[in-house]
C-alpha cells in the first residue's frame, strides 16, 4: 500500500467530534469529502452538519474541488500582505477565503463590485444586493460557481428528461 505523506494531519482534521446521529450515506460523504480536501471543518474537531454554507465557504469548496486550493492561499497571503499593517488579518482561514474570492472575481464567478464588497471591513453601507460573504450560499450559485470552476460543459440531450423545474 501506499502512503499519503499528510495522512496523520488529514486524520486529525476528520476527527470530529459533533457527527452523533449522522446516517452512514452521510458520514460516507462527509469524510470522503474530507479525505479529498474539498470540505473542511473549522479546526475545532466541528463539521457543524447542520450549519449553513456561507457564500465563501461555498466558492472555497468549488475552488477546491478542482485542486486549486494552494492558488487561492497564495492569493489571500498576497492580498494580506498589501495590506496596510493595522488592516491585516490574523486569521488564517479568512485570509485564504480572500484568495479564494479573489479567484472567483478574476473568473467572473462573482462581480469586481461583489469582491469589493467581501472585502470590504465596512458593511454599515450595504445594501440588499451588496456580496455578504458570510450569507448562506443558495442552491444555484453553488451549483453554477461548481460548474465553472470545474470548467463543465451541459450535456444538452438531457435537458429534457432532468431539468424540468416548474
Amino acid at each position: 500500500y501506499n502512503g499519503d505523506v499528510k495522512a496523520a494531519v488529514m486524520l486529525k482534521n476528520l476527527d470530529y467530534t459533533d457527527l452523533d446521529g449522522m446516517g452512514k450515506i452521510e458520514l460516507e460523504a462527509i469524510y470522503g469529502a474530507g479525505a479529498l480536501d474539498i470540505v473542511k471543518g473549522f479546526g475545532d474537531r466541528q463539521f457543524r452538519p447542520a450549519g449553513v454554507v456561507t457564500k465563501e465557504q461555498a466558492i472555497a469548496i468549488a475552488y477546491r474541488a478542482a485542486g486549486r486550493e494552494a492558488e487561492a492561499q497564495i492569493a489571500g497571503e498576497a492580498l494580506n500582505n498589501a495590506r496596510v499593517q493595522q488592516d491585516k488579518k490574523t486569521d488564517t482561514m479568512s485570509i485564504w477565503h480572500d484568495g479564494y474570492l479573489q479567484l472567483a472575481a478574476n473568473e467572473g464567478l462573482i462581480t469586481r463590485q461583489d469582491l469589493a464588497d467581501a472585502l470590504s471591513q465596512d458593511t454599515s453601507t450595504f445594501t440588499a444586493t451588496s456580496f455578504r460573504r458570510d450569507a448562506p450560499a443558495q442552491r444555484q450559485e453553488m451549483a453554477a460557481w461548481l460548474a465553472k470552476t470545474l470548467k463543465l460543459q451541459p450535456v444538452y440531450g438531457q435537458q429534457k428528461i432532468f431539468n424540468r423545474y416548474n
